[in-house]
């Protein structure tokens, strides 16, 4: 999760995103994922976790942009070693 706060935050995102990215891992994705690799996530515990965060609709779409975008940079990113693309070698 670091790593795909820090790459978007040298990049492509504005600062406004990057702090809502930031709270919303802080108090959505991590207390639940918490720093777990991204290959021991299952996609039942993923669509458990959207369950649990669908009561709040502006959080819910926002925490699973970040969980995607964080799964899309652990696909495009295959020499970080929690990346998905790693655990499938």
């Amino acid at each position: 999760m670091p790593h795909f706060l820090t790459a978007g935050e040298a990049g492509r995102w504005k600062p406004c995103t990057v702090n809502a990215m930031r709270s919303i891992a802080a108090h959505h994705i991590l207390p639940q994922i918490g720093r777990r690799r991204v290959r021991d996530i299952t996609p039942e515990e993923v669509a458990r976790w959207h369950l649990d965060v669908k009561a709040a609709s502006t959080t819910e779409r926002m925490a699973l942009s970040t969980l995607s975008g964080l799964m899309v940079y652990a696909e495009d990113h295959p020499d970080n070693p929690q990346s998905l693309a790693a655990a499938r070698q």
